[in-house]
């Protein structure tokens, strides 16, 4: 099929974006003169794979075809909710956002009917604004979605049979997702947009329609700061709520205008906002439904801990961006490895070690820890760092693991993991520990608590100490008395250190009634 015009921007390593017009098979059988001069080819290239790469038959084809004209829409209509818009709906059901759909795709069993028409309502619209199939109008595409992830983008894809799907066709590419800066993806889509659009207009001179996507095109350049940084908050459920609450923070940063600057920094572009703004970033956290009292008690502390140039070189010795982005990666596993890289800098455990003093390496890194108390009992503390602020850990004593020593132990260890490996560009963090932080981020935090506070060796040296078996509740006990951990976090490492069996590990757990 002969094509009449091509165009690619972007790396095909990194993030590319083709189209290809060619002459309608159909002959505009069913379409208007616009989309039937739109008939052609896309190609999406993430990390030097094509996500439309397909198999018809016995042959492979590169490209997914359709009428383009639709999708070319689609992006130019969606654009601020696929670069800044992070929040999943409803919860975070996996560790990236194709996955987080799957999970969340039917209602729980216990919604009446109201609630499940809720939840379909507000699953649905996230999925329009963010879902590559959301513009499909019949034709076979890749499952994409677009979504900011932080300071990146994230695409993330998967296998799902689509309607009207023929047996003979199938998308080569598995379930993946990569997170990228947000030029590298933006830019070549708009340059793509942008010239496309311009083709078609060319071909249909007088067509309203096109003359409306060249000016939505032209307006994505226009400031839309304000609502591009109260989607990265997203501080409620619908935008109008969010642009509301985000003004609420806002006026709160601006009593101190040099904590306001420093909290709202962030790079500007015509075309979407860079970087991490810290306020935006705390807020993007926590739960959509947070309290006024709560903001308002966040927005504070980003306030009350402005102190540039605080971060001791000690610290800063240690600190790095270790962003997740690879769906290959165990995020758990890298926080152990993380976990042990610190230890071996500060030569922890002693040899007469026999538990890790978080409070010390707190001290010692000059970390702050004070407590910030919420109404919101899903967060466990919240972290912030940067060249404007003091490293900070604030511990939320309503959640269900302040009251005991171990579970403060652990969280505070939890929050050194994002102080150091969680930063963005620029090297700053404010992060909300809870079920509405990423969850790979905090699977890897949690890890990384788990071996900072119980290093394999010092394990080890117990297990070899004690007079009862190991695989035992009592042993298992002492092993957590002596560590200043919790049983439950204990028998959990122990099993994957290797220190205890599948089977033995059960047995505990049943000798302790922890399996019916």
């Amino acid at each position: 099929m002969r094509t009449t015009k091509e165009i690619l921007e972007g790396d095909t390593s990194r993030f590319a974006f083709k189209v290809s017009f060619q002459r309608d098979p159909d002959q505009g059988a069913g379409a208007t003169e616009e989309e039937t001069l739109s008939w052609g080819g896309f190609e999406i290239w993430v990390e030097g794979q094509n996500l439309c790469t397909h198999r018809e038959d016995d042959t492979i084809v590169e490209a997914a075809h359709w009428y383009l004209l639709p999708m070319l829409e689609w992006l130019s209509t969606c654009w601020d909710y696929l670069l800044h818009e992070e929040r999943l709906p409803l919860r975070i059901g996996g560790d990236d956002s194709w996955h987080s759909l799957q999970a969340t795709a039917m209602p729980p069993p216990a919604l009446d009917e109201q609630g499940e028409h809720r939840w379909d309502v507000e699953w649905h619209r996230w999925w329009q604004r963010h879902s590559l199939l959301a513009c499909r109008q019949g034709g076979l595409f890749p499952d994409v979605i677009f979504r900011r992830w932080r300071h990146l983008v994230e695409i993330s894809w998967g296998l799902r049979r689509l309607a009207g799907q023929p047996d003979y066709f199938r998308f080569l590419a598995n379930d993946g997702f990569a997170r990228l800066p947000v030029a590298e993806v933006a830019q070549p889509l708009y340059s793509v947009l942008r010239q496309a659009a311009a083709y078609l207009a060319e071909q249909a001179s007088g067509s309203a329609r096109l003359a409306i996507l060249r000016a939505g095109l032209d307006s994505l350049r226009t400031d839309h700061s304000d609502k591009r940084l109260a989607l990265l908050a997203g501080l409620g459920a619908t935008l109008d709520e969010q642009e509301e609450r985000w003004q609420e923070v806002n006026s709160r940063l601006q009593t101190h205008p040099e904590a306001a600057a420093a909290a709202l920094s962030l790079d500007h572009t015509e075309l979407f906002l860079a970087g991490s703004c810290q306020a935006a970033l705390m807020f993007g956290s926590v739960a959509p439904t947070v309290d006024a009292n709560d903001v308002i008690a966040l927005a504070s502390k980003l306030i009350d801990l402005y102190s540039p140039d605080s971060e001791s070189p000690k610290l800063l010795a240690l600190v790095r961006d270790e962003t997740i982005d690879d769906s290959r990666k165990r995020p758990w596993a890298r926080g152990y490895v993380l976990a042990q890289d610190v230890l071996e800098y500060l030569s922890l455990p002693g040899g007469a070690d026999e538990w890790i003093d978080i409070r010390a390496i707190y001290e010692r890194l000059g970390i702050h820890e004070s407590l910030l108390p919420l109404n919101d009992s899903g967060i466990r503390a919240v972290s912030l760092a940067g060249p404007e602020h003091r490293p900070s850990a604030l511990l939320n004593p309503k959640h269900g693991t302040y009251p005991g020593e171990f579970g403060r132990r652990f969280t505070l260890a939890h929050e050194l993991c994002h102080i150091l490996f969680d930063r963005g560009y620029g090297a700053r963090l404010a992060i909300a520990s809870g079920p509405w932080a990423p969850r790979d981020i905090e699977s890897r935090a949690n890890a990384f608590a788990a071996m900072l506070l119980m290093p394999t060796d010092l394990v080890r040296r117990i297990v070899d100490q004690l007079t009862i078996p190991t695989a035992s509740a009592a042993g298992v006990r002492e092993v957590a008395r002596r560590l200043r951990t919790s049983f439950k976090a204990t028998l959990e490492h122990m099993k994957n250190l290797d220190f205890l069996s599948e089977e033995e590990h059960d047995r505990v757990q049943l000798e302790v009634g922890g399996i019916d």
